[in-house]
């Protein structure tokens, strides 16, 4: 279905809400084509992730859409089982004789008809969706509720960054399974090797896990107690990684995604409270003290960034093979 929402008179709504269907936005990254067997894996690991942190953050509007729904197709079945009646059974049965069981069926079938013309047309579209708007505005009126809806785009914000972070592990992992040599690289370049310890060496019980082989397992071994959670340290992997991939480096210097690493680190450490070191990294606009607030708009924003830099992260790994 469309969302077909003027944006001056939606705003809060928009702004309260993720208002997100997942089918149509993961459409992409199922469609990607070419890619590896372990990018394959990242991928469909990816859509996972972000189907979860989609269909937890859009919650209400997915509740408030079935009902409004499931109340438009009661009133229209209603209707045509008023329809169905037979004038001559009413006069010879009385009027509280029920429906037979084709009549029933023939109401049940064109009340279903109805309602699909309905929400395939861009007037119907526009009602059903009219109500949706009305109902989720009557929920921000509830304090708790309104609370509750915020909590969902914040905690949204962290999955979809999680889903990031997961995905940039499993490709790393990934390249360097694939490329031993790069990761002697990364654990003694002076600008990755802090995140592997910083001692420039592998442990011995690793190897030892590994059978001293790590031809083609170099990457689950120095990736297993390393955590790619901040960005800068996403950057300098995926600069030793993809050194050629212009596309990748500028899509990581992407100031949203700076935004979202530091808003996440907010919400999961500070409860979202804006602290100092948080406005000197960042310059938003929020003051100190103040709870940060996602928007509907900002997380649908994230989102799609999330997906379209993994589809360029596999496009630039298909052309390294």
């Amino acid at each position: 279905m469309k969302h077909n929402y003027p944006n001056d008179k939606y705003k809060k709504v928009k702004d309260s809400y993720l208002l997100m269907e997942f089918e149509s936005f993961i459409d992409p990254v199922y469609s990607a084509n070419e890619c590896n067997e372990f990018m394959a894996l990242a991928l469909a690991e990816l859509a996972d992730h972000l189907q979860s942190t989609i269909l937890a953050a859009s919650t209400p509007f997915l509740l408030i859409r079935q009902a409004v729904v499931a109340s438009r197709f009661q009133a229209i079945h209603s209707a045509e089982r008023i329809r169905a009646i037979n004038p001559h059974d009413v006069i010879e049965n009385g009027p509280y004789q029920g429906l037979s069981v084709e009549a029933n069926n023939q109401a049940l079938q064109a009340a279903q008809a109805k309602l699909a013309a309905e929400l395939a047309d861009e007037n119907g579209q526009k009602a059903i969706y009219g109500q949706i708007r009305s109902e989720l505005l009557q929920g921000l009126d509830d304090a708790e509720a309104a609370l509750a809806a915020q909590e969902l785009l914040n905690q949204g914000a962290v999955g979809a960054w999680t889903a990031f972070e997961v995905f940039a592990k499993s490709v790393a992992k990934s390249v360097v399974n694939s490329q031993p040599a790069k990761g002697l690289t990364l654990i003694k370049s002076d600008f990755t090797k802090s995140y592997f310890g910083g001692k420039g060496a592998i442990p011995v019980e690793i190897l030892e896990e590994h059978q001293f082989d790590l031809t083609t397992s170099m990457g689950d071994a120095i990736f297993r107690s390393t955590k790619l959670d901040s960005l800068p340290a996403i950057r300098a992997v995926f600069e030793i990684l993809f050194p050629k991939s212009s596309e990748i480096s500028h899509a990581l210097k992407n100031r949203q995604l700076w935004m979202l690493n530091q808003r996440r680190h907010l919400i999961v450490h500070k409860r979202g409270i804006i602290d100092r070191h948080y406005l000197e990294n960042t310059e938003d606009n929020f003051s100190l003290g103040e709870r940060l607030r996602i928007q509907g708009g900002t997380l649908h924003n994230y989102l799609n960034m999330v997906r379209d830099l993994a589809l360029t992260i596999a496009n630039a790994d298909q052309a390294r093979v």
